[in-house]
């Protein structure tokens, strides 16, 4: 079974949490990559960082799912958070897009 991070209960309340899970949901790497790509930076805005990073870390799509970590880790630097940032750049296989 897939591991959910937004309920349905949740998808229920608000608009981005409804958009949260139903990107969770799209079976398609590429269709997902995308979906992440437009409410992931929604949940940045909210400061919601752990979340943040778990549903990146939900992408097939090594690329974009290095580019949402960083994202993350971006706003972990800029909140003060700096060793969280530290982990998630860790996270990134690609020594290019990790420096």
């Amino acid at each position: 079974m897939t591991v959910r991070f937004i309920s349905r209960s949740d998808a229920e309340r608000g608009l981005l949490s409804c958009a949260g899970y139903l990107a969770e949901a799209i079976q398609s790497n590429e269709g997902k990559a995308q979906a992440m790509l437009a409410v992931i930076p929604a949940y940045l805005e909210k400061g919601e960082v752990d979340l943040a990073a778990e549903l990146a870390n939900t992408v097939d799509d090594n690329f974009v799912r290095h580019r949402l970590l960083i994202n993350v880790a971006e706003k972990c630097a800029s909140i003060g958070d700096e060793e969280y940032a530290m982990q998630l750049g860790d996270a990134i296989d690609d020594p290019a897009m990790r420096a």
